[in-house]
């Protein structure tokens, strides 16, 4: 799938950090896509931390709250020990932060936020630099945990182009486009009809089915997700008779 391997390669260049922008509709298949390439980059990034951020879905603050279970989760998925974290409050946010830009030091970390609906001046510009200066306030944002001298890559995905923008630029935005991501519609659909049980994925009629299968869905992992509940049952009719 050209759209993988183009997000592939960009990412594997050695330099410093980049942030990139997976933008489309709902079921166009944005989080497939990002999963795709956070599990095919599995042994060339480390830590890899997932979040998603679709419960964020008014353009509000982030309350504090919300900061410090993100940031345990994100500290968490990059190796650190949370238990003495259990007690954290709102008060920790700027050693929370430190603690994890201390943890992504001199790592070749990949970060994907999953689901970003607005732009929050929390998780807004990424690609800032951290502050200077004794006055500087270190946890104001994000983008402070997140070392840029590091060979560092963090992904958005998002519905709409200004948030991505807005969170990592207008240099390296990626738009769906379905009639170039079939694939990602049989992925979604073959997964759909493992985890239904009814047909082996492996069935000769449903492999037979592939390239209808991925033309039908043509990238959409909503329909491919519809299409795995009926064709099985299709199947099971055709080889009782």
């Amino acid at each position: 799938m050209r759209t993988t391997r183009m997000i592939l390669m960009m990412m594997m260049k050695k330099q410093a950090f980049q942030g990139f922008g997976i933008v489309g509709y709902g079921g166009s298949g944005k989080t497939t896509l990002a999963r795709k390439v956070f599990w095919n980059l599995r042994n060339l990034f480390s830590p890899r931390i997932w979040v998603s951020l679709s419960g964020t879905l008014y353009d509000a603050p982030v309350s504090g709250e919300l900061r410090v279970k993100i940031l345990r989760k994100m500290l968490e998925q990059a190796g650190c020990d949370v238990s003495e974290l259990s007690t954290a409050n709102v008060g920790d946010i700027p050693n929370l932060t430190e603690k994890l830009y201390r943890r992504l030091t001199g790592k070749r970390y990949l970060i994907v936020l999953d689901e970003v609906w607005h732009v929050n001046g929390w998780y807004g510009d990424l690609c800032s630099e951290q502050p200077k200066g004794g006055d500087a306030s270190f946890g104001d944002c994000i983008s402070h945990a997140l070392p840029k001298d590091s060979d560092g890559r963090i992904i958005v995905t998002t519905r709409r182009k200004i948030v991505a923008t807005q969170m990592i630029g207008e240099k390296n935005l990626m738009p769906i486009d379905t009639l170039l991501d079939r694939e990602i519609g049989w992925s979604v659909f073959s997964e759909a009809v493992r985890q239904d049980g009814r047909v082996d994925v492996n069935n000769n009629t449903l492999l037979k089915m592939e390239e209808i299968s991925s033309k039908e869905c043509a990238g959409l992992p909503l329909v491919a997700r519809t299409l795995a509940t009926i064709i099985p049952e299709q199947i099971q009719e055709e080889e009782a008779e």
